[in-house]
């Protein structure tokens, strides 16, 4: 099971400041007889002007802006994790694990199996991945890994083995790999490491499928 940051603009508007000057003249009257003062004029004082309260610009915003949503770590994605005898990417053997769910990283749930305890995964980029639980239906008993035929990109150890390696690649980069179990065109090397392993299925000297299990041969037959 990977959103782009928002920023919230809010626009105000630009208040124009207006000024009313207000001047009254009042004129004088003259008197018929020749010798009387002229009345003065009343002014009236013009009002002093009002000033508004500024406004913020367009474009600007008084509230502080939004907290960006954060991406997802780059490099987060199912290529490109590990296979080791503890778990695989996010997956641990032993943890809890829902049987309904649906999705695990770029993995997606493919088709039920006869056997509720083996669930199956595919992914485009990762090939496909089985999550196979322990009786009571809650815990991880083993993850496998394995590729279409031919190819020879997918999951990995830390030490560079995946499904299409040859045998003595597998046996190169482990060499405490042990036969666990033998079949008449290979078999099952196995990896130890504490109560857990490491294991692979070897057909014809290359590896078809990976484990990471709590037996040294946890591979067999389900669906069937």
């Amino acid at each position: 099971m990977r959103h782009s940051p928002t920023s919230l603009r809010r626009t105000g508007s630009l208040a124009a400041i207006a000024l009313v000057s207000l001047s009254i003249a009042l004129a004088g009257c003259t008197s018929a007889m020749p010798d009387a003062a002229p009345t003065p004029s009343a002014v009236l004082a013009s009002p002093a002007p009002t000033v508004a309260s500024p406004t913020p610009e367009a474009g600007t915003s008084s509230e502080p802006p939004a907290t960006p949503v954060a991406e997802p770590p780059a490099g987060d994605v199912s290529s490109e994790w590990t296979l080791s005898a503890v778990g695989y990417g996010p997956l641990r053997i032993g943890d809890p694990f829902d049987p309904a769910t649906a999705e695990v990283g770029s993995y997606v749930r493919g088709r039920e199996c006869a056997d509720p305890e083996y669930l199956r995964f595919a992914s485009d980029e990762a090939g496909s991945m089985a999550v196979v639980l322990d009786d009571g239906m809650t815990t991880i008993e083993s993850i496998w890994v394995s590729v279409e035929r031919g190819e020879t990109t997918g999951p990995a150890t830390e030490s560079g083995v995946r499904p299409g390696s040859d045998l003595a690649t597998l046996l190169a980069a482990h060499p405490d790999a042990t036969l666990s179990r033998e079949l008449p065109n290979g078999g099952t090397y196995a990896v130890a490491s504490g109560p857990t392993f490491l294991t692979f299925a070897v057909d014809d000297g290359i590896v078809r499928a990976m484990a990471a299990a709590t037996s040294p041969s946890p591979f067999r037959e389900y669906c069937a």
